[in-house]
């Protein structure tokens, strides 16, 4: 079983604003973002792929809620206990948090909520350090 996403372009990173302007003289922007920094931003997840992770393999149940986590780059963004094993993927929205790791933002938080047994869901709620 793998990821699963929405498959939709809106889970990628839109590209920057075009400067516009038109015959009338008129100017202004087109395409791109409303020019908030999605990096500083906190935000909530449920993870994928929790079967998948360190953390399951090792561990006879699902972290406790209130745990504390922190969000890492890679092949998939990635949340990870304080022990440094993985607990899930983050969904393909937040793959634009890849960008702003790599540029040296970091994010930590903590899991709120735990859910099921068969197929276990976790849910995070996590924000720029």
């Amino acid at each position: 079983m793998g990821s699963s996403g929405s498959s939709r372009f809106s889970d990628y990173p839109e590209s920057p604003r075009q400067k516009a302007s038109s015959s009338g003289g008129r100017s202004g922007s087109a395409g791109g973002s409303s020019g908030v920094d999605r990096c500083d931003s906190a935000f909530t997840a449920v993870l994928e792929d929790y079967e998948r992770s360190e953390y399951h393999a090792t561990h006879n149940g699902p972290p406790r809620v209130g745990a504390l986590i922190t969000i890492d780059g890679g092949r998939r963004i990635v949340a990870r206990v304080s022990s440094g094993e993985s607990i899930g993927n983050l969904p393909t929205p937040f793959n634009y948090l890849a960008a702003c790791i790599a540029s040296g933002h970091s994010y930590g938080g903590r899991i709120t909520a735990v859910a099921g047994s068969a197929v276990v869901k976790i849910t995070i709620d996590a924000g720029p350090k």
